[in-house]
């Protein structure tokens, strides 16, 4: 009885999400920002495409984790609203007819979603773990990070000023024309400290008062979007406070699903009314509906419909460089911010599944889909013994990633590789509750 009562409460959630969506899109989006290419044309959408995109992203209420059982489970809720709803819907709303495949594309996506939850049904793995010491465990994360700093302020100069939201693109300019002059490592210490470890000690900093963490973990993150504009940066502390409360209260692990579905959808809502009241408002809702969701599924209806009439990419751009032909002078992102907003200075990243079919088509999809769950059965086993509040708040950023970037860039540079090498030594929660001298 209490798994049918979970279970209706993660379709409701997810029903109240749709609705939420589609709302906000017919009545903001696509009149907010249509010269950006968010059109509706409600006349051309048929009743058979309405209900077949409804059917679709209701669908996988049935089974994802009602309760939070995994970490990994975190991040599959987030690719869900994050990714999944708007793929569905927005490439019809702009389109409105099947020319680019939309059909069937919905199709595989949701069969590729299915086949990423598969691995739920799976026992977890007896991995062998190296145990570290807590105290040791922590004062190398804390001096990689101090490391890092140091290495960031010797070259970009010591910078705590929060810029506008509406400068930051000044600011990431400006730091992508000083990172061309230095070493590629600075790249990723900066993507790995601001997507797991600043988080990693925000988390730590919630979940085990730890202020002094709490606080290393802010400022690190505050002096990297100083120095990199990066707005993901400074919300990252946000969504892993968001995500805190909701495994804090007293049903938000039963029912994480319909929590975090209804709040996302509370948030919108909100969101969208003080956008009317004033401009603060309406570029918050901006950075946080348009850019976080919406953005996610109007990419995909450009990625589709340029690589269904084109050669796709085969990754030739990338690690098959050399082995395969590429067909293109950009590279697909840069490539599509050149052919639909204009300009190849803008770099259209796109979520997982895209950038999969942009590389290899539908069979590309399929095998992404299966890999990353591998990676998060694995993460999900080594976990098992280690505070699952930290383990799945660890992963929380770095799969935001996922929802604009290539599976193998949120490895890499996105951290999220770095996060299952932190979740495997990452002391057990046991092991936490004993003092240390070396533990700040």
């Amino acid at each position: 009885m209490r798994n049918y009562k979970n279970r209706l409460l993660a379709i409701s959630g997810a029903a109240f999400y749709v609705i939420i969506f589609n709302w906000c899109y017919v009545s903001y989006m696509q009149k907010w920002f249509k010269y950006m290419g968010y059109s509706y044309e409600a006349p051309h959408i048929s009743l058979a495409y309405i209900v077949f995109a409804w059917v679709l992203a209701i669908l996988p209420s049935l089974w994802m984790p009602a309760r939070l059982e995994r970490p990994s489970q975190v991040a599959y809720w987030i690719l869900y609203i994050m990714v999944i709803v708007p793929a569905i819907f927005i490439p019809g709303f702009i389109y409105s007819y099947d020319s680019a495949g939309i059909y069937l594309f919905n199709l595989v996506l949701s069969l590729c979603f299915l086949l990423l939850g598969m691995h739920y049904r799976l026992p977890l793995l007896s991995i062998p773990r190296i145990k570290i010491p807590s105290g040791v465990f922590w004062t190398v994360c804390f001096a990689i990070s101090i490391f890092t700093h140091l290495y960031m302020i010797s070259k970009f100069g010591l910078k705590l000023n929060l810029v506008a939201l509406a400068d930051v693109y000044d600011v990431r300019s400006s730091y992508k024309q000083a990172l061309a002059g230095s070493s590629g490592l600075l790249a990723y210490l900066i993507g790995w400290q601001a997507n797991v470890l600043n988080p990693l000690f925000i988390a730590r900093g919630f979940t085990a008062k730890k202020p002094f963490s709490l606080l290393f973990g802010i400022m690190g993150q505050l002096l990297i979007f100083s120095i990199t504009g990066f707005k993901s940066v400074l919300f990252s502390g946000m969504l892993i406070f968001g995500l805190y409360i909701v495994f804090s209260l007293k049903f938000g692990k039963k029912n994480f699903g319909a929590f975090l579905s209804s709040g996302v959808s509370v948030l919108i809502i909100l969101l969208s009314r003080i956008a009317v009241l004033s401009e603060m408002g309406f570029l918050i809702f901006s950075i946080f509906v348009r850019r976080l969701i919406m953005t996610n599924g109007i990419l995909t209806a450009f990625y589709l419909q340029f690589f269904s009439e084109n050669p796709k990419a085969l990754l030739a751009h990338s690690i098959m460089k050399g082995m395969a032909e590429y067909p293109y002078a950009l590279e697909p992102p840069n490539l599509i911010g050149g052919i639909f907003y204009g300009t190849v200075d803008m770099s259209a990243n796109v979520n997982i599944w895209a950038d999969a079919f942009a590389n290899f088509g539908f069979t590309g999809m399929i095998f992404y889909s299966l890999l990353l769950a591998l990676f998060f059965w694995l993460y999900d086993s080594i976990s098992q013994k280690s505070d699952m509040k930290i383990t799945a708040l660890l992963l929380a950023v770095p799969s935001l990633s996922l929802c604009n970037s290539a599976l193998l860039t949120t490895l890499m540079t996105h951290g999220l590789l770095l996060a299952f090498l932190i979740s495997y030594f990452l002391p057990d929660s046991s092991s936490n509750k004993k003092p240390s001298l070396l533990q700040p």
